[in-house]
């Protein structure tokens, strides 16, 4: 199921028409983009803006995978009332405290177990030099281990796992797919995500815009310099109409984002879920 919204280019279409093939013939059960509309470098957070909708896109899917587990399962290996755990992977500039402002919230107050781990570096674990460096700052894949990690820790005795992705988390969910040695998985949502082609879009859209501040952020190898002032906050991340101060209470919490996994989602290693295999 794709769940759009207008304005979306063909191209963006076909991109995500692909992606899906992938998915289905690899035999993942099911797959929901949630498509943002409007610029921004992943839509708007999840937390602040269309948090009910985006919810609800997480909700629906996992009622649909319920069904299925226990379609196709015995009542002593999966019960029916069993609904499966939900892994929320944040993206670029942000750590779990993002899915923990009401979203997160949501869907346990609906029913579900849910995780929200933070990615190497970022959150909680925050190392600002690490996310700087060309030798020791995490790849995309680095990000993707991580959560391979969290899934095994996860408790055993239900149905497969969803797993979520958000902007860039989007981008490490489809890698995840084509992850051999994952974990089995319920099924994967992305919401306003990284496309397969990766972000040079909006990196040639925000050298245009920003072009004094993109080239020190990159000589610098500071991408956190892309998230300082609170107009460009609201335009990468918000609604137009969110007040100032959720506006600011935001880019306060926002951080440096790694260099290896930028060129990463620019080129180096983009999205291939064709390469991977089954649920």
């Amino acid at each position: 199921d794709l769940v759009g919204h207008p304005p979306l280019g063909e191209e963006s279409l076909l991109e995500l028409g692909e992606l899906l093939a992938d998915l289905f013939e690899s035999r993942l059960a099911l797959l929901l983009v949630a498509v943002e509309a409007g610029g921004g470098v992943g839509g708007p957070l999840p937390e602040v803006d269309r948090a009910g909708r985006d919810t609800q896109v997480v909700l629906d899917h996992c009622a649909i995978m319920s069904v299925m587990s226990a379609a196709t399962s015995s009542s002593e290996t999966h019960p029916p009332h069993v609904v499966p755990h939900v892994v929320l992977v944040h993206g670029a500039w942000h750590g779990a405290w993002c899915w923990r402002e009401g979203f997160a919230q949501r869907l346990e107050a609906a029913g579900l177990r849910v995780t929200t781990p933070d990615l190497p570096a970022h959150g909680a674990d925050l190392d600002a030099d690490r996310l700087r460096s060309l030798r020791q700052g995490p790849r995309l894949r680095d990000y993707v281990d991580s959560v391979v990690e969290v899934l095994r820790g996860l408790p055993t005795g239900g149905p497969p796992p969803v797993v979520v992705g958000h902007s860039m988390g989007g981008g490490v969910v489809q890698h995840l797919v084509g992850r051999i040695d994952r974990p089995a998985l319920g099924g994967a949502v992305l919401l306003a995500s990284m496309p397969p082609a990766g972000v040079w879009r909006v990196t040639l859209d925000t050298a245009r815009r920003r072009t004094a501040t993109f080239l020190a952020a990159n000589v610098r190898r500071d991408l956190g310099m892309l998230v300082v002032e609170p107009e460009h906050v609201r335009r990468m991340f918000l609604s137009p109409d969110t007040e100032d101060a959720v506006v600011a209470a935001v880019q306060s919490r926002l951080h440096g984002e790694s260099f290896r996994a930028f060129l990463d989602m620019l080129a180096l290693d983009r999205p291939r879920p064709a390469s991977g295999r089954g649920p």
